[in-house]
């Protein structure tokens, strides 16, 4: 009897200590979305110019009793930010160009002006001044504009002196016309989604705010693929990326013209839709149907045959709320109708 309660008493001390050590797990991890926050998410609206994502209910969770899918959820979506985060970054750099150069091609018209006489050399200098004073911009898109305002100025100043100067200028002006393409297609791949070809968030934010300042009435749609996880899993995710790749298109098809539709990040998906929560819900039915079902997709292994279901949230955006208000209840909705799959 003395021995079966020595081990008894071992066996609970032992208990002890493991949930000892668990709690201090689950403090780590929730320690471990607070840093996350504080380091890396802190930057996004000096930097990016958007909302930063929050941990906050994942560490209220994690503070209290916490179930395993809880953990499996949590994991997910910080693998998911984290991920969206470079891409983020990615985007908002994708095809900026150097300044060196543009500088040194106005430099050397300066020179071979001035050689000449010519008055406007000062003028070329101001702008080769505030470009150089353009690589203190804080932000991408702050550079960005700043660009496009200095290159409108030089191609004024290039029409102005094409009558006194017209075999000098040419070059320039050529330069100035490929550098404006950059820039644009600078703007465009920012805002477009690298694996699909879709608009990828930035863009669709920007395109929601453009509907709010307006006064547009719109509805914002989200779908979420259901269990999209498992598919990295068990197949990896060039699999999952032919996977998002198939249902965007069906998804584009089964829209039509006159809607709007970005990746949102990982397997999310937003429509923006220029119209009312009636006619929304119709679609949205519409598109279940359409979407939900069996894609085929080819990987290196072989033909592959996934089956699909999503989820969808809405939302019609309300008269004075902004576009991350009618965003909240869309995804609020999107939870609770992932919560029934």
């Amino acid at each position: 009897m003395a021995k079966d309660l020595i081990t008894l008493g071992d066996s609970l001390s032992q208990f002890e200590r493991q949930g000892g050590l668990l709690r201090s797990s689950l403090d780590c991890y929730g320690a471990a979305f607070g840093d996350v926050e504080k380091h890396i998410f802190h930057l996004y609206p000096d930097k990016l110019g958007i909302s930063p994502p929050s941990f906050q209910a994942e560490r209220r969770l994690l503070a209290g009793d916490v179930r395993q899918d809880d953990l499996d959820r949590m994991k997910e979506r910080l693998s998911r930010e984290l991920r969206e985060a470079s891409e983020r970054l990615e985007a908002h750099t994708a095809g900026t160009v150097e300044l060196s150069l543009v500088l040194a091609t106005l430099e050397e018209t300066a020179k071979s002006l001035k050689a000449k006489g010519e008055t406007r050399e000062k003028k070329f200098e101001g702008v080769a001044d505030s470009l150089q004073s353009a690589t203190r911009c804080q932000t991408v898109d702050e550079l960005r504009a700043r660009l496009q305002q200095e290159v409108g100025k030089i191609s004024a100043l290039v029409t102005e002196m094409k009558r006194e100067n017209q075999q000098l200028l040419t070059g320039l002006d050529k330069e100035m016309g490929e550098y404006r393409k950059k820039l644009d297609e600078a703007e465009r791949k920012a805002s477009t989604d690298t694996l699909t070809g879709l608009e990828n968030r930035r863009g669709l934010e920007a395109r929601v705010k453009s509907f709010t300042d307006a006064g547009v009435p719109f509805t914002i749609m989200i779908l979420d693929l259901n269990r999209f996880k498992s598919v990295n899993d068990r197949h990896g995710h060039l699999a999952g990326d032919k996977l998002l790749i198939e249902f965007s298109r069906k998804l584009v098809a089964l829209l039509g013209p006159g809607n709007h539709v970005a990746r949102w990040g990982g397997d999310e998906f937003v429509v923006l839709m220029e119209a009312g929560l009636r006619d929304a819900i119709a679609k949205a039915r519409h598109m279940e149907i359409g979407l939900n079902g069996f894609y085929q997709i080819v990987t290196d292994n072989g033909p592959l045959r996934l089956e699909v279901k999503v989820s969808i949230g809405m939302a019609e955006a309300r008269k004075g709320e902004s576009a991350a208000q009618v965003f909240k209840r869309a995804d609020a909705l999107l939870y609770r109708e992932k919560q029934k799959a």
